[in-house]
């Protein structure tokens, strides 16, 4: 990277829109990314499927990556093109460091995916009992429904009892 001059790293695009820069805050480490800095990189740019740096290291960087790239003005509510927000690629990753540097950095809690989903209901579906136990402390609505379905229903027709147990201690109705 050190070979490359400012415009030429700037500009330097893969096939799929991903910078070197978006790559190297998913995966680089430290030194990296504060050489990347240097570069004056796009920290909002998005590849081809709506994805930003932000968004790719939410799932694989480490929470002080996520606290740098918020600092420098990265969006805690990017999104890909299909409405996967940053936040929902932390509780499928499991990333709950990560998923709390979201939510303590203003993160839209309720903001659905695009499939309709909010964040705390991809947690009652997918059985993420740490990210939904995190959601309801930072006060994710238990009334929201997916889709026609309350949420303490889903929980029951997935026979979930511990989801059952943390959604009522959150006051679902």
């Amino acid at each position: 990277m050190a070979m490359l001059r400012d415009d030429e790293f700037a500009r330097a695009v893969d096939s799929d829109g991903d910078t070197a820069f978006m790559l190297v805050a998913a995966m680089g480490g430290d030194a990296l990314f504060d050489e990347a800095l240097k570069h004056h990189p796009d920290i909002e740019h998005a590849d081809h499927g709506g994805c930003t740096a932000l968004w790719f290291a939410a799932s694989k960087a480490k929470p002080a990556r996520l606290l740098r790239l918020l600092a420098l003005g990265a969006s805690p509510d990017t999104r890909d093109k299909s409405g996967v927000t940053a936040l929902s690629t932390t509780i499928m990753a499991g990333q709950l460091e990560n998923e709390k540097v979201l939510l303590e950095n203003h993160v839209s809690i309720e903001a659905p995916n695009g499939s309709g989903m909010t964040p705390l209901a991809m947690a009652v579906a997918g059985r993420y009992y740490g990210s939904a136990r995190l959601l309801l402390q930072h006060g994710a609505k238990t009334t929201t429904p997916f889709g026609i379905k309350p949420l303490l229903k889903l929980a029951e027709s997935n026979g979930d009892a511990q989801m059952i147990a943390l959604l009522k201690e959150y006051g679902a109705p």
